[in-house]
């Protein structure tokens, strides 16, 4: 996230979806708070059964489907 923000190609909004979707969304610690948002509106993080987990390490595979998400939006 600091890294398109400082290069200023941060994703456009593109998803109805807001972090207070996600029933996890207290759980994201206040220095995440609006890049998880942003990347929530933009698509780019999408989580699982209303979820975003932000308390669990992240996977391989969920890393991967970021990245993804960011190169093809």
């Amino acid at each position: 996230f600091n890294t398109l923000e400082g290069l200023n190609k941060l994703p456009k909004f593109t998803s109805p979806q807001i972090l207070e979707d996600y029933m996890d969304h207290e759980d994201i610690l206040p220095w995440a708070r609006e890049p998880m948002s942003q990347l929530v509106k933009a698509g780019i993080i999408k989580g699982s059964n209303h979820t975003l987990t932000p308390l669990h390490s992240t996977t391989r595979a969920e890393m991967a489907q970021v990245l993804k998400n960011l190169l093809w939006e």
